[in-house]
């Protein structure tokens, strides 16, 4: 048994030992990233645009109200379009909280650089984003019939 013992309190002491000896290396080497500056048509887009939660539908502003965190109440959990509403108006108000923060980024790398950076990660998102949204826009689309617009020659 005291053998036992032993090999375990030698295992342990190996492992602190290879613990502390990683901690003095220092963290791990992280890839370099290629940053790309933004066009200055960009940032002034993205500076101009105004996320006003008082420009959102009354109705979503009125939930929000009545439910600050857009959590159901007990007694609605049983409607599920009561529960699909929730979440959209949960959502919207997730995106809006979100590009305000990216926005004051943007802002703040603006006024002490006088240019703004992002890497790889975050265009690849962006471009993905764009048409996720474009996909689902003509899906949209479709579902109308503009007979008016065609032009024959």
């Amino acid at each position: 048994m005291a053998g036992k013992e032993a090999a375990v309190a030698g295992g342990e002491r190996k492992r602190k030992a290879a613990e502390v000896a990683a901690a003095a290396a220092g963290p791990a080497p992280t890839r370099k990233r290629k940053m790309t500056r933004l066009p200055q048509e960009e940032i002034d887009s993205i500076l101009a645009k105004v996320m006003d939660d008082d420009r959102l539908p009354p109705e979503f502003r009125a939930l929000k109200r009545h439910s600050p965190d857009l959590i159901p109440w007990p007694e609605e959990e049983m409607d599920e379009e009561v529960v699909s509403f929730y979440d959209l108006v949960h959502e919207l108000y997730a995106v809006g909280e979100k590009f305000r923060e990216f926005q004051a980024w943007v802002r703040s790398e603006y006024a002490n650089k006088a240019y703004v950076e992002v890497d790889d990660e975050f265009l690849a998102r962006r471009a993905e984003d764009r048409a996720s949204v474009e996909e689902a826009r003509m899906a949209v689309l479709k579902a109308f019939d503009f007979p008016n617009l065609m032009m024959d020659d």
